[in-house]
């Protein structure tokens, strides 16, 4: 099991993000949320696409998240946060 940690930066994304949904998308948006997390916190590399550096993205619509497992072995770390 994994812990998820938010970077601030990708804290700020998100609550970027949210302050240009209206409240049928926050609900949406929430939802996907905990897909994201229950995801990270199960299998990290079973989710998402790697990318450079280390890193992997994963898309769950509206949002799409990029992370990176740190060098504790047990620590996810949420780097960036957007809406497609």
């Amino acid at each position: 099991m994994y812990t998820v940690a938010w970077l601030p930066e990708a804290a700020l994304e998100f609550a970027n993000v949210w302050l240009h949904l209206d409240p049928n998308q926050q609900a949406a948006v929430l939802a996907e949320l905990k897909v994201f997390k229950q995801a990270l916190v199960a299998d990290p590399f079973g989710h998402g696409e790697s990318r450079e550096h280390g890193t992997r993205v994963m898309f769950e619509a509206p949002l799409g998240i990029r992370y990176r497992l740190e060098g504790d072995g047990y620590t996810v770390s949420i780097l960036r946060v957007w809406r497609y």
